[in-house]
Formats: C-alpha cells, sequence, structure tokens
C-alpha cells in the first residue's frame, strides 16, 4: 500500500503505511528504508532519521541507511 502511496506523489499517505507495515514485522529492513524515504519526502526528518537509524540497528553498516539518512 506504501508503494501505491508514493506512486501517487503522497508521501505522508505512504509514511503511514509503512509504518503500521514495520509494526507487523519489524525485521523487515525493506519496508524500514521505504518509511524513511517518505518519511524525508514528507518533509518528516526526524522521522526518517528514526527509520533509517532502525536499519542500522538491524543490520550493522548498511551502506544504503547510512547513504540515506545522511
Amino acid at each position: 500500500l506504501g508503494a501505491l502511496h508514493r506512486a501517487r506523489h503522497d508521501a505522508t499517505a505512504a509514511a503511514e503505511a509503512y509504518a503500521k507495515a514495520v509494526q507487523h514485522k519489524p525485521s523487515a529492513i525493506d519496508v524500514w528504508l521505504e518509511l524513511g524515504r517518505a518519511r524525508r519526502d514528507a518533509g518528516d526528518a526526524k522521522g526518517a532519521a528514526a527509520a533509517f537509524g532502525q536499519v542500522l540497528v538491524e543490520r550493522t553498516g548498511d551502506v544504503e541507511a547510512l547513504r540515506e539518512g545522511g
């Protein structure tokens, strides 16, 4: 559902959908990355950093998360 919202350029709705998805499967690294991107695109820098940080908790040294989270 998050991808559908992102395709429609609705980053806020995408972030909400990805946030619900990670509640159900917290180990889903790809969903955390998408949540971070959606939050960043919605203007939520703090929320994006938290999502990218969760990727690093799950997979220390994840280069993509470091690049995205800056």
